[in-house]
């Protein structure tokens, strides 16, 4: 696999459409967030989303001024948006170039893996002793829409349910700078998701066991258990991933670069 990817060229082009056949329904990206969200919020969570889903694909440029078209504003909200997908590694900028959607790299997905596995391992003591019943009820409930999307085979709701899980599982451990730190590498790991977990039956339905098995460990307070199931699964789930990346499985390789 060559050392650098196949650049695309990629114009000023509107963002996909809507389901309804025009550019993103504001009103629905608004009410997701609330009437209180920002105009920056609510863009960077759209260009995320579409990121995340392989909509726009690395390389991908994203023109500050065809953006604002296509979202019906000002560019300055459009510019705090993409410095925020910068900080989330799913936006580069380059000079004379401008920004655009970061290509992927295998090494990148091993040490989001490392890092998630060294911040979560020890919080997991911590959140077995805190967590409320309230966030227990939260959680399982989470579990549930994610075993629905499963059964629907719906990927961005999966990843939705999945993202919203661990904010709340790790959030009752009660540090607000853990919470961030996890929140932001999850950004960047649903890209990795999309295509190692929800693109392949067998291995989405071994992380929606963990993910059951892992809850039921925290609901019995047993943390050590419940990080032992987590670390064994991520073991063998890099493993996997790696085998399919040198195999090309879906054409995946054309996303990355070595």
């Amino acid at each position: 696999m060559s050392s650098q990817p196949k650049r695309r060229q990629n114009p000023a082009a509107p963002l996909p459409s809507s389901p309804s056949g025009g550019q993103p329904e504001w009103s629905r990206l608004q009410a997701s967030f609330g009437r209180g969200a920002t105009y920056t919020e609510i863009v960077q969570q759209a260009l995320s989303d579409l990121i995340v889903s392989l909509e726009l694909p690395p390389g991908y440029r994203l023109i500050e001024a065809a953006l604002a078209e296509s979202f019906e504003m000002s560019k300055t909200p459009v510019r705090e948006a993409i410095f925020g997908l910068v900080s989330d590694n799913l936006a580069v900028v380059e000079p004379h170039r401008g920004a655009s959607v970061s290509w992927m790299s295998f090494a990148e997905f091993e040490e989001i893996i490392f890092v998630l596995n060294a911040l979560q391992g020890p919080a997991l003591p911590l959140v077995v002793e805190s967590i409320s019943d309230e966030s227990l009820l939260e959680t399982e409930n989470g579990i549930e829409e994610m075993v629905a999307a499963r059964a629907a085979a719906d990927d961005k709701r999966y990843a939705r349910a999945f993202y919203e899980h661990h904010a709340v599982l790790f959030g009752a451990a009660g540090y607000p700078k853990l919470l961030r730190t996890v929140n932001s590498i999850n950004r960047t790991h649903l890209r990795y998701h999309r295509i190692f977990v929800t693109a392949n039956a067998d291995e989405w339905d071994m992380e929606l066991d963990l993910i059951v098995r892992r809850f039921e460990r925290i609901r019995e307070r047993d943390a050590e258990g419940a990080a032992q199931l987590t670390q064994e699964f991520r073991a063998g789930h890099v493993e996997r991933s790696r085998a399919r990346l040198e195999r090309d499985e879906g054409d995946i390789a054309r996303y990355f670069v070595s």
